[in-house]
């Protein structure tokens, strides 16, 4: 009887300590379908979860992404501390090849191998160690954004952006409580020993 206590205490401790949500912000514009190689764009949006959750994943998806035509071209992304809510574009009079953006975190690039609308694509970047890292830090203060800079024409039918969170599902008191009960329970069968 003594071990099957000691046993369900550890368990429920255990199990309460470990205990993990996961939750998922969707975020969803159109504001990107039309990427000309002569701007930049910037999607700001405004943070959805809590300073005490933690960042575990995210990915940027293009939609049926394709360029115009085959020509070298890359489209690139970074991900940024601050943005103005909503799609914005600046003028970049860029040569091709070439980021526009040179602050924030580098997040990746596309190059479009065949071009033309009979080869849209869903293109997803998910965001390495280091950029969830950032991630997590520019969200502090309320918002972030992502950063593109097409240098080509390049086309998407919607641009999604998924961030997957972590937060104890049990908060701090009520561990606190079950090792509580955990070492209450190992004095009681220790006494009863005696």
């Amino acid at each position: 009887m003594k071990k099957i206590i000691m046993m369900a205490v550890a368990a429920l401790f255990i199990l309460g300590s470990s205990a993990v949500a996961v939750t998922t912000y969707n975020y969803s514009t159109r504001g990107l379908n039309s990427m000309n190689h002569d701007y930049a764009y910037t999607w700001g949006m405004a943070t959805q979860w809590s300073a005490s959750e933690t960042v575990v994943g995210a990915t940027l998806t293009f939609h049926d992404l394709y360029d115009w035509t085959y020509e070298t071209d890359m489209l690139f992304v970074n991900l940024l501390d601050n943005a103005s809510i909503g799609v914005s574009a600046v003028y970049d009079n860029q040569t091709p090849i070439q980021n526009y953006f040179t602050t924030g975190t580098y997040i990746g690039s596309y190059f479009d191998p065949l071009g033309g609308y009979a080869n849209r694509t869903d293109v997803s970047f998910v965001f390495d160690a280091t950029g969830l890292a950032a991630l997590q830090s520019y969200a502090l203060d309320g918002n972030f954004g992502i950063g593109v800079d097409p240098d080509c024409h390049y086309y998407a039918c919607n641009t999604t952006f998924d961030v997957q969170t972590t937060s104890d599902a049990i908060p701090e008191p009520a561990t606190a409580i079950l090792m509580g009960l955990g070492l209450l329970g190992s004095g009681i069968i220790a006494r009863r020993k005696k």
